[in-house]
């Protein structure tokens, strides 16, 4: 996984500079909570929802690396309602889990809407693994199409802020466990 470098501030837009910053849950908190004096209660609670999801993701034995987008990550003057995140489990070790666990953590990290509910996190979850894997053209497909969507901004105007589409933008990485096992994964714009 990247080394850790200071998280930049957020450009006129309200978003990161075009990249992706790699932090601890400690700095996650304090970039993306703390320092939100107005929203700050409610990001605390989102925070809380997120983090218990990643414990319960991590205690069904799940070592990831997560990409994290989203309001959460971005300046805005309105509270975010969840946290947007893809998960990248490694895909030997997600098939190696025993059966029953390997539904909870599918349903748990892919669970898109159904998670918001219970931990304010709209999740999605990617099987990764080597470029000598049979599978790897599926995960490249899929790695690719989220570097896509998360680096890049969607309308969404309001009184405070004008219509952004398709600028570059930054978001967040995550290891979920262990760091030193957690997969890299490319940054890359485009498929390798």
């Amino acid at each position: 996984m990247n080394n850790m470098e200071p998280i930049p501030e957020f450009d006129a837009n309200g978003c990161l500079p075009d990249g992706v910053y790699v932090c601890d849950e400690a700095v996650f908190r304090v970039r993306f909570v703390e320092a939100f004096q107005e929203t700050r209660d409610d990001r605390a609670a989102i925070c809380e929802g997120f983090i218990r999801w990643r414990q319960e993701a991590h205690r069904l034995g799940s070592i990831a690396t997560q990409w994290v987008n989203g309001s959460f990550v971005e300046k805005r003057p309105v509270p975010p309602n969840d946290v947007d995140v893809v998960t990248f489990h490694d895909y030997t070790r997600f098939n190696g889990l025993e059966a029953g666990v390997r539904e909870h953590v599918e349903r748990l990290l892919g669970g898109r809407e159904a998670t918001k509910a219970a931990y304010h996190t709209h999740a999605f979850l990617v099987l990764s693994c080597e470029s000598d894997h049979a599978y790897f053209v599926v995960f490249e497909h899929w790695r690719a199409y989220w570097r896509n969507w998360f680096g890049k901004t969607r309308d969404r105007p309001s009184p405070s802020r004008p219509a952004l589409s398709g600028q570059r933008k930054g978001f967040v990485q995550l290891a979920l466990g262990d760091a030193h096992l957690a997969p890299a994964i490319s940054s890359e714009r485009r498929a390798r």
